[in-house]
């Protein structure tokens, strides 16, 4: 048991085993849970635990009817909602082209870039590339390295647009205290 208590600590820290973990132990207190609420039945009605037991199996595989129109509705409005980034993408790609060329490059603002994802995903993203597989608190001793990685972390653009409400114009900030 101490062995197999090793091999999911190891493995917890790892992104995809952490999940087939959590996963297994979700199935596991599942089945206990039915297990003890068909015990339960099983004593109050008086009758067998494999009868109580097949009776939560019948209701779990019994078919579902669902209305079509709430269906539909739920579709559209899922349509809807992922569509929202795609005719954003759209509208800007429609307005660089029709935008006028004429304008002289020294009379244009530099333009922020826009957030192509959320602050978390970048923020993971460039800590991945700067510190690959370290999971643990590490002290880098050599200034290089440290350098380096930081250099990594902290790459232009850290400053975006603030105009999208999907995405922060900061993703990555520090507070000092």
């Amino acid at each position: 048991m101490g062995r197999l208590v090793s091999i999911i600590k190891e493995n917890w820290k790892d992104p995809v085993w952490s999940k087939v973990i959590a996963t297994g132990i979700i199935a596991v207190l599942g089945f206990i849970l039915t297990s003890l609420y068909s015990l339960v039945v099983s004593l109050i009605k008086s009758i067998s635990f494999k009868d109580a037991f097949q009776t939560i199996i019948d209701f779990l595989s019994q078919e579902v009817l669902f209305n079509l129109g709430i269906f539909v509705v739920l579709i559209i409005l899922y349509i809807v909602l992922t569509m929202n980034q795609l005719t954003s993408f759209v509208s800007n790609i429609y307005i660089k082209i029709t935008s006028s060329k004429s304008e002289d490059v020294k009379e244009q603002k530099i333009e922020l870039p826009r957030a192509t994802d959320c602050s978390t995903s970048l923020f993971h993203q460039r800590m991945t590339s700067a510190f690959p597989g370290i999971r643990d608190v590490t002290w880098f001793d050599n200034s290089k390295i440290a350098l380096y990685r930081l250099e990594i972390l902290l790459r232009e653009p850290l400053r975006f647009k603030s105009d999208l409400r999907d995405f922060e114009s900061d993703p990555i900030w520090w507070i000092f205290w």
